[in-house]
């Protein structure tokens, strides 16, 4: 097993574990990073790639890349499942990083603990340090009230999955 000390040592387009600070391990393909935020193509499980996720670098615990991650990525590959992401995403802090899914995507998922909670929704508005949000339900109905959300505690997102594609499309398609 090969853990990385740095980011600086991880190669692009390579599959790797992250484990955070409250031990959930997230595994992904290395698509781009900065000094605060990595963005990985999502690997959720098996051979599968559904979505992307950007993670707060002060979070990560622990990276590695073993075996098991050597191999998932062979047959991610001979599969033919493209990796990478078509559109720039800035990794400079969380406002930009949210106003940028927004416009791109209309709807992502945040959390200060992945591992605890998560919130799906859509921004409304920043104010201040805080992130006003609209959240959506599991049944693709968007709440009336608007929620605040201290930026600083964002540390992970997710976006571009199928579980919030399919909210997305039921919430235009089912209920306009």
């Amino acid at each position: 097993m090969k853990n990385f000390t740095s980011l600086n040592h991880i190669e692009r387009n390579k599959l790797i574990t992250i484990v955070l600070k409250d031990d959930y391990e997230v595994a992904g393909f290395v698509l781009d990073h900065s000094e605060n935020w990595i963005l990985i193509q999502y690997n959720p499980a098996d051979y599968i790639l559904d979505g992307f996720v950007i993670i707060k670098t002060s979070e990560i615990k622990e990276m590695y890349r073993s075996e098991d991650e050597e191999f998932t990525e062979s047959v991610i590959r001979l599969k033919n499942i493209p990796i990478g992401i078509d559109k720039k995403i800035p990794l400079n802090n969380a406002e930009e990083i949210i106003t940028a899914l927004n416009e791109l995507y209309g709807i992502f998922i945040f959390s200060d603990e992945p591992n605890e909670s998560v919130f799906a929704g859509r921004l409304i508005a920043f104010e201040e340090d805080e992130i006003v949000y609209q959240f959506i339900s599991t049944q693709a109905q968007w709440e009336n009230e608007e929620t605040l959300f201290p930026l600083e505690d964002i540390t992970y997102i997710e976006f571009n999955s199928d579980y919030l594609l399919s909210l997305k499309l039921a919430s235009e398609k089912l209920y306009n």
